[in-house]
């Protein structure tokens, strides 16, 4: 655990000791000290995060097949039964509303309806005129979350072939030292945005980029009150400014252009995360979903009865899972 804190090994070897020490046995004590760690760690294989929000892995030729298998349809169903399906998050609201359609039925079945006074019911006209409003809503909400998720996913693809290309652009310097340092810094900008952009309680920026940085680095870069990501590729700016006193001025244009822009990215991805959609639209989306699914039991009433109850579960569930939706791909990251 000290080495793994302090960056002595790296991530992937820190699971496959763990891994190899959990299937190898030992003392209770042990286990569980390396179990209840191995639970905290951030890259674990768990399919979603400690608030219920699916993880976005990259795809390819596998996940692609699975997602176009025909066995789609009933996998979607089966996962309904799983506790981190999004039941898990939309689980209260979800059940409020059940108990007050409970507590609506009951009422006009064992007391309404036996004492002769009025029923809890509303006109259908009412959910009908209101229905097209609410559903605009929604729609706006997630198109606008899809938005945001579509240009941080455009923001991080331009990054990646940025860093591909001054990988290609490190062979024009002169200095072998500069060349390494170059390349070390392209991996550490990475890690540094990525911990940027996310909880630190999920990542440790000093042991994840002690792979690429030296300690002294590292320490001068948390100093520094810069951006980590910033911090890097000033250094690496630093270093691309000695091809224009080698006279490649052009090569060193064409460098600074793609360093440039990288710190335009950071930016771009600060603008994203720092900056949700307005309050007040998604706090007005959601009282107006959570009085309309409320209230919506009065009207199952008049047409099926008892049956309320399970038409209101159903309607709440796929309402509330859409407007769920466009909360967790509001913030990309």
């Amino acid at each position: 655990l000290f080495m793994r804190i302090f960056g002595g090994i790296r991530e992937d070897e820190w699971r496959e000791g763990a891994a190899a020490m959990l299937n190898a046995g030992g003392s209770d004590v042990s286990m569980d000290l390396l179990a209840s760690f191995l639970r905290k760690d951030p890259e674990l294989s768990d399919g979603t995060l400690p608030n219920g929000v699916p993880k976005q892995a990259a795809y390819g030729f596998q996940e692609w097949s699975r997602a176009q298998d025909q066995s789609r349809y009933l996998k979607s169903l089966l996962v309904l039964t799983s506790p981190a399906s999004s039941l898990r998050r939309i689980g209260p609201p979800l059940f409020t509303i059940v108990a007050a359609s409970v507590v609506i039925v009951a009422y006009n079945e064992f007391a309404a309806k036996p004492m002769g006074i009025p029923l809890l019911t509303l006109p259908t006209e009412l959910f009908s005129l209101s229905a097209a409003s609410l559903g605009l809503l929604l729609v706006f909400r997630t198109n606008g979350s899809a938005s945001r998720f579509e240009e941080a996913r455009k923001i991080w693809g331009d990054t990646l072939n940025r860093c591909r290309d001054l990988t290609r652009q490190a062979a024009w310097l002169e200095s072998e030292q500069d060349r390494q340092d170059f390349f070390r810094y392209i991996p550490a900008f990475a890690t540094a945005l990525k911990c940027l952009l996310r909880p630190s309680d999920r990542h440790d920026l000093a042991q994840e980029s002690s792979g690429h940085l030296k300690q002294r680095e590292i320490r001068e870069m948390l100093t520094s009150g810069l951006p980590p990501p910033c911090w890097v590729l000033y250094r690496m700016a630093a270093i691309g400014d000695t091809l224009s006193s080698d006279g490649k001025r052009q090569q060193h244009q064409l460098m600074s252009n793609n360093i440039s822009e990288l710190i335009a990215n950071v930016g771009k991805c600060e603008r994203i995360l720092s900056t949700p959609m307005p309050a007040t639209y998604t706090r007005l989306s959601t009282r107006f979903l959570l009085v309309w699914l409320g209230l919506l039991p009065m009207m199952f009433y008049l047409k099926i009865g008892s049956g309320a109850v399970f038409a209101t579960f159903v309607v709440a569930f796929f309402l509330l899972g859409i407007e769920d939706l466009g909360v967790q791909i509001e913030e990309p990251f």
